[in-house]
């Protein structure tokens, strides 16, 4: 109040135009002229002591309320949620009976995993039995263990048929040593051999020859304990290079050598793996080693003859 002068400052919305002299008590209208030139241009009235800051109380009010309600849904909100999971919980701590597999299907998932697992021990049975070794030509007509010479015609020295087979002793580098037998007249047969070097530096070789005229005259396949192999005709050519093989059990362990011969052809195998196909011209069949350092020793273990 200045001079019996009060002077009313109007809430939000209104437009108050003052200049002089409003009035103590006086009461404001809407679009009512005040004191000189003084205009309120919003929907409140101001007078008989109602001024704004009543409205601007009631303005907080409604603030305050709206804030609650808010509070109240989001409290609200989050109980639904909550109440929402639970019931979701439920639903996966108990399953539905109509989504669960059938019992015929589990029993069927477990016979079927039973026979699988006893085909493949039947499998590994029948391979260890040799069912998957490959057949040789004709029925097996002997098998030597070598502790006689009665079948055999030996070349070289240092030959010794015993209980344990036959030993070859090679003296010197490059000697050559072995035995041969006769087929008699056929078409078909099937010579296999197993041997091994027993003594010396390794690398000796060893294993099977045929087409067999004299020591002069044949066709070898000789492996080693180091994993080589070569095919020569002896007074002949190189049908296959000393090479390494990885069929070739190495070292001290007993290697197989066979040969499967048939209207003039001969396939050659290591160990039951084919290596190659030969000509078969006729002739003895037999063993044979050859050193590739002094003093070695070679053992054959059997000779099996098929025809």
């Amino acid at each position: 109040m200045i001079n019996g002068t009060a002077i009313v400052a109007v809430a939000v919305g209104a437009k108050v135009e003052a200049r002089v002299g409003v009035t103590v008590g006086a009461g404001v209208g809407v679009g009512a002229e005040v004191g000189v030139g003084s205009t309120v241009g919003s929907g409140i009235k101001v007078g008989n002591g109602v001024g704004v800051a009543h409205a601007a109380r009631t303005k907080a009010s409604a603030i305050r309320k709206n804030f609650c309600m808010a509070q109240g849904y989001q409290t609200m909100n989050n109980e639904t949620i909550r109440r929402t999971l639970r019931v979701n919980n439920e639903q996966i701590k108990t399953p539905n009976p109509n989504n669960q597999t059938p019992k015929w299907l589990w029993r069927l998932a477990r016979w079927s995993f039973v026979i699988l697992v006893l085909v493949i021990a039947a499998m590994v049975i029948a391979v260890a039995l040799g069912a998957g070794d490959p057949k040789p030509m004709g029925s097996l007509r002997w098998e030597d263990r070598l502790d006689s010479r009665a079948r055999w015609q030996t070349f070289g020295d240092e030959l010794f048929f015993g209980s344990g087979g036959l030993v070859i002793n090679l003296k010197q580098k490059g000697d050559t040593a072995g035995a041969v037998t006769s087929v008699e007249a056929t078409s078909q047969f099937t010579l296999e051999a197993a041997a091994s070097q027993a003594n010396g530096e390794p690398g000796a070789f060893y294993g099977i020859i045929f087409n067999f005229r004299d020591p002069d005259h044949y066709t070898a396949v000789m492996i080693n304990g180091n994993g080589y192999v070569e095919v020569f005709e002896i007074g002949g050519k190189v049908l296959m290079p000393q090479q390494e093989w990885p069929n070739i059990l190495l070292g001290n362990e007993s290697n197989r050598v066979r040969v499967d011969a048939s209207n003039g052809e001969g396939l050659i195998r290591i160990n039951d793996e084919v290596l190659l196909r030969l000509p078969i011209t006729g002739g003895d069949v037999g063993i044979v080693a050859r050193a590739s350092a002094a003093n070695q020793r070679v053992r054959f273990s059997w000779v099996k003859l098929w025809k």
